[in-house]
């Protein structure tokens, strides 16, 4: 079954931005717009979708508002397969959002209810204006 979530942003992120980090990340292009990441035969899309905030429901963005100490206003949607009982894909979600919180503040939210500040490796919660996990 197909999963999506979020990364939120209260930082104006670009396409040519999101191209440099999925080249960094050695994300493929997808036809239909998008990015690819693929990792041992699993594969997870990205793409900026910053557009659809207007339509996010309300507490899915106040969760992610209270992640990043302020409201988003850029997303980047994450789709993967939620098929395999070893987490993979989720893990390769979690490695995309930390490779945009090197440069903007993250919120992963998973749309069943929990946004968690994502923070660069190295660094700690609770370091700079990040929260940990919220929960709706």
């Amino acid at each position: 079954m197909a999963r999506a979530m979020s990364l939120l942003s209260t930082a104006n992120i670009h396409e040519r931005q999101v191209q440099e980090v999925m080249e960094h990340l050695r994300a493929q292009p997808d036809p239909t717009g998008g990015w690819v990441v693929a990792r041992k035969d699993r594969e997870v899309f990205v793409e900026l979708a910053t557009e659809d905030i207007p339509d996010m429901p309300l507490p899915l963005l106040e969760r992610a508002a209270r992640a990043l100490g302020g409201r988003p206003v850029s997303r980047i949607a994450v789709v993967f397969e939620d098929r395999n009982e070893d987490d993979f894909e989720y893990r390769m979600v979690r490695a995309v959002a930390m490779a945009f919180s090197e440069l903007w503040p993250i919120a992963l939210d998973d749309h069943a209810g929990t946004a968690e500040r994502i923070y660069p490796p190295g660094r700690r919660p609770g370091e700079g204006d990040g929260q940990g996990p919220l929960h709706s």
